[in-house]
């Protein structure tokens, strides 16, 4: 079994009744990833400061059975606060 590595938070998404629809995992940001840190353009200085800041979205999983329309949109807005 593949287990995330590092910090996580993990999301369960529950129906009315109170039964799991899904499942989001989020990690702590890989530590050196040099393509990511080009493309946001960050210094060595910034990167250290910021790190703390980024997340990997590493699972989503919405339960076949429990499914609904537009669940899995509904479910990463609620991760943003929204």
């Amino acid at each position: 079994m593949v287990r995330p590595v590092g910090e996580r938070l993990y999301y369960v998404a529950v129906d009315s009744q109170g039964q799991w629809v899904g499942v989001l995992v989020f990690c702590a940001a890989a530590q050196y990833l040099r393509h990511r840190d080009q493309w946001i353009g960050w210094t060595h200085e910034q990167r250290r400061r910021r790190l703390a800041l980024v997340v990997n979205h590493s699972r989503f999983l919405l339960l076949p059975s429990r499914t609904v329309p537009n669940l899995g949109s509904r479910l990463l807005k609620l991760t943003l606060g929204g």
